[in-house]
């Protein structure tokens, strides 16, 4: 039962699938290589190697035992299920402050392109983006969330990368978007994904002196550590127990990368 609940997960989100093999092929080494074929062959058995949805490979390693049958024939049928063509994920629109209305939805393999414009009209920091944007759309390490006008272009990108016990935080935002309030509503998108994942810190990078990333990151209603250099600036959120009943225990999401250009989303 718990199989079939991983595959239903997966055929649903391709990019769920490295952390559904995780959980398949306990104490396993999975590691995914974008840019090849991985290591020698040789090395690693065939049914221990998978192409990746977003590209590359996958394999599998497992120092302490051997891998079943059973195993090796589920993880192909996940790496299968991720592979099968499908609709873009749903998305539910929200009203900003100042009346207008987008469209949040899940980020996927497919908004690669669109992501890699964001990125471009938001300006670069210092940053394998490329390599970054690959973990935040396969779910390898990371998750985003796309925001799309009512017209249906995409015009924000917010994403968390792990790195446990945190996360790092990237927002892009088209310039026309900035000051409309969409920067904070990504912003409580992530610290809400960040609880969800049961993750400790949150933390942004930005340019110096950027007031608007910082009254972005305070609207998450928590205190916001900022360590300024004069240069850049890094936006480090704790996070407490997510509010209402019943209590949690606490929970933190780290602020993250927050990119973009001029004074800020």
């Amino acid at each position: 039962m718990r199989y079939v609940r991983r595959a239903w997960w997966v055929a649903g989100r391709p990019e769920r699938l490295p952390r559904a093999l995780i959980d398949l092929l306990a104490g396993a080494d999975i590691v995914w290589h974008p840019h090849g074929l991985g290591p020698d062959p040789a090395a690693v058995p065939a049914g221990l190697r998978w192409p990746h949805p977003a590209g590359g490979t996958l394999t599998a390693a497992r120092a302490a035992r051997g891998f079943g049958v059973g195993e090796v024939v589920g993880a192909q049928i996940l790496v299968a299920l991720a592979r099968l063509p499908r609709r873009l994920p749903q998305g539910r629109r929200v009203l900003l402050p100042g009346g207008h209305v987008v469209t949040l939805r899940p980020a996927c393999l497919r908004d690669r392109r669109a992501v890699t414009v964001l990125d471009a009209l938001c300006g670069r920091l210092q940053q394998p983006w490329g390599l970054e944007s690959q973990w935040l759309l396969t779910g390898w390490e990371g998750q985003g969330v796309l925001a799309m006008a009512a017209d249906g272009r995409p015009v924000a990108f917010a994403g968390l990368v792990r790195d446990e016990p945190g996360a790092e935080a990237v927002l892009l935002i088209a310039p026309a978007w900035w000051e409309r309030g969409l920067g904070e509503l990504l912003v409580r998108e992530l610290v809400t994904a960040a609880r969800q994942e049961g993750l400790k810190e949150v933390w942004t990078h930005t340019f110096s002196g950027d007031a608007v990333t910082v009254r972005a990151m305070r609207s998450a209603g928590l205190p916001v550590a900022a360590d300024d250099d004069g240069i850049s600036m890094t936006l480090s959120l704790s996070l407490d127990p997510a509010p209402g009943p019943p209590r949690q225990s606490a929970e933190s999401s780290r602020p993250s990368v927050v990119r973009q250009g001029g004074t800020g989303p």
